[in-house]
């Protein structure tokens, strides 16, 4: 059975990593591992706007997050939903 896992992505590639390793996959070689990960600004200033009390290099570690599990687990397993600061500014 297909699990969703929502994230923020702050714990960074060993994280992904983790994962990956618990998601044995099926008999056809199908991951049933898939990822969302949630991410509030599109460059590390936005980033930070929106997330106060985060490290400064957490843009970082979400990038390395979604880098390694796009690597690990494949494009197709891993999505991406970046909030559109646009909408909040108007």
């Amino acid at each position: 059975m297909p699990l969703t896992v929502h994230t923020n992505g702050l714990l960074g590639a060993s994280a992904a990593e983790q994962l990956f390793k618990m998601d044995p996959g099926d008999n056809t070689g199908l991951r049933n591992l898939h990822l969302s990960v949630f991410l509030p600004g599109a460059n590390p200033p936005q980033y930070s706007n929106i997330m106060k009390d985060t490290d400064p290099s957490s843009f970082g570690a979400v990038m390395s997050f979604l880098v390694k599990a796009i690597e690990l687990l494949g494009g197709e397993y891993v999505s991406c939903t970046l909030l559109n600061l646009f909408l909040l500014i108007y």
